[in-house]
């Protein structure tokens, strides 16, 4: 995500041809001129590349969660983003102030995993009661991007820390975060995770030291 004065904030696909770089644009900025975006997530689904992004809550008030289908070549979309949720349709989420100004819904940083039983699980992050930056879980139980997407009760992590990403290190299914959500004083964490029909659930802090 770039954020342009007198154009917002938008998101881009970079291409290298080594994790090292030089990264350079794969086309224009994809997400919608006019809307302030961020968080854009790459997810496959049967051959066929989407996005998954977040039309800004300082925007919009009520983030939403948006999908949009990708060229193969991922060098611009194929027809309009479509909106699977908004951050208060989860019952976990809370509205939260920015900068003293006006209260709102957030929306940030999704991550989709398939789940061993067909499921796909959306984290993604927002507010809980008390403010603090949380990871809450979304579930489509037809296993598709579009949804249906329903929202647990509550957040898999509500300890202010958030922005999470899935990833498997050996054997184990691991979540890295940042914590706490306060500028300045962010570091990773790692937590070390289960997988349950619909859900995940923290077996506790992984040290990657170890």
């Amino acid at each position: 995500s770039f954020f342009k004065k007198g154009v917002g904030r938008r998101s881009q696909i970079l291409l290298a041809k080594s994790p090292l770089g030089p990264f350079v644009p794969a086309a224009d900025p994809f997400t919608p001129l006019g809307w302030d975006c961020l968080d854009a997530t790459l997810y496959v689904e049967n051959g066929t590349p989407y996005s998954v992004f977040c039309h800004e809550w300082v925007q919009i008030t009520d983030g939403s969660m948006e999908v949009v289908r990708l060229k193969e070549d991922l060098r611009g979309t194929i027809g309009q983003p479509k909106t699977l949720f908004h951050a208060s349709d989860a019952p976990w989420v809370r509205s939260h102030s920015y900068d003293g100004k006006f209260d709102g819904y957030i929306t940030d940083g999704p991550y989709l995993r398939k789940l061993q039983s067909g499921k796909l699980l959306m984290i993604w992050s927002s507010c809980t009661t008390d403010s603090a930056y949380a990871v809450g879980m979304s579930v489509s139980d037809s296993g598709e991007i579009c949804g249906p997407w329903r929202h647990m009760e509550s957040p898999l992590f509500a300890a202010n820390g958030g922005h999470a990403c899935l990833f498997e290190y050996g054997d184990k299914l691991l979540m890295s975060l940042h914590q706490p959500n306060i500028i300045s004083s962010e570091r990773p964490r790692f937590y070390e995770l289960r997988e349950c029909c619909d859900h995940l659930e923290i077996k506790g802090l992984f040290n990657m030291e170890e």
